[in-house]
């Protein structure tokens, strides 16, 4: 089991961060912070409080595909279904995905049963040196609807073969997060790709950083907080989300 010796305050500092760096003047009802996911165990099927302009909740099983030169892989650990080992994986309400995994114990003795593996050996270009130079994790990622694509779709509303492109970040810790568009990135300067969700069928969706709305396919950039740009990596992934 991969240790994470991360106190109780520093997980608290890692999830505030990174709800900073993910505030880049999109609307509230748009934007989920990190500190709204649940590890609890309690969620049930969906949601049966719907408030005006929202969908009921969709718990998923995510799938990470672990294809030949992703960067950006499971833990081995099989899929990450919410609710099991400290996951939790949904679109919510807004139609966003929302994904998290817990620490399990308290204080020095904290530890991670789930993580994503994340490969930074592979820059496009560097302006300044980055905390990481390979392999590091992943805990938390969550989308949000890109300023250039303003008639979103919620996630779950899809249609059977329709595709969407949104924005996305993630990390693990108070030195980094990666943007796939998201937040300072998501400008048409930024180099980095944009999240293209398809929904497949009824049940499943697929999402990859590949498609005709992206200035460079499987492109992320990796920043500390809003201000500092540290450049641009390959990071090619897929992920398969099944509703439960």
């Amino acid at each position: 089991m991969k240790k994470n010796l991360l106190s109780n305050t520093s997980i608290k500092v890692i999830t505030g961060l990174l709800l900073i760096t993910m505030i880049g003047g999109c609307k509230k009802n748009n934007q989920p912070a990190l500190s709204e996911i649940k590890n609890d165990n309690s969620e049930t099927a969906s949601s049966s409080i719907k408030r005006p302009g929202t969908t009921s909740d969709v718990f998923l099983k995510l799938t990470v595909n672990n294809a030949t030169g992703d960067r950006l892989t499971s833990d081995g650990g099989g899929d990450y279904v919410n609710g099991s080992q400290g996951v939790s994986a949904r679109f919510d309400q807004y139609g966003n995905f929302i994904f998290g995994i817990g620490a399990v114990g308290h204080g020095q003795s904290a530890s991670l049963v789930r993580w994503l593996n994340i490969d930074f050996s592979s820059p496009v270009v560097v302006y300044s040196n980055p905390p990481i130079t390979g392999h590091d994790i992943v805990t938390a990622i969550t989308t949000i609807p890109g300023a250039a694509f303003p008639n979103y779709t919620f996630l779950q509303n899809l249609t059977v073969g329709q595709t969407e492109c949104i924005t996305l970040t993630g990390g693990s810790n108070a030195n980094w997060v990666m943007n796939f568009h998201r937040a300072t990135e998501d400008v048409s300067t930024s180099q980095s790709a944009y999240m293209v969700v398809t929904r497949m069928s009824a049940t499943q969706w697929t999402m990859i950083p590949v498609g005709s709305c992206s200035p460079n396919s499987n492109v992320c950039a990796l920043r500390n907080g809003p201000d500092i740009l540290y450049g641009y990596w390959n990071m090619p992934f897929s992920f398969t989300l099944t509703s439960l």
